[in-house]
């Protein structure tokens, strides 16, 4: 089970990827699915970081809700 808690830090935020990566594999998900889905969610961040906002994010074929839109 995914845990809701502050993450403040990042040994935290590794052991919430974790979890994560660990429940969508169990729930059918393949690895290099998962991979995909980071790489667009990373750079959707580098896109906001950059200030691109909602447009990066966009961009980065993750809808503004963080859902993949399969681009």
């Amino acid at each position: 089970m995914i845990t809701n808690r502050e993450i403040a830090s990042s040994a935290l935020l590794n052991e919430a990827l974790d979890e994560v990566v660990e429940s969508a594999v169990d729930n059918g998900f393949e690895r290099g699915e998962l991979a995909a889905v980071f790489r667009d969610r990373a750079a959707a961040l580098e896109a906001e970081a950059d200030g691109d906002g909602a447009a990066g994010v966009e961009a980065a074929g993750v809808e503004a809700d963080g859902v993949d839109d399969g681009a």
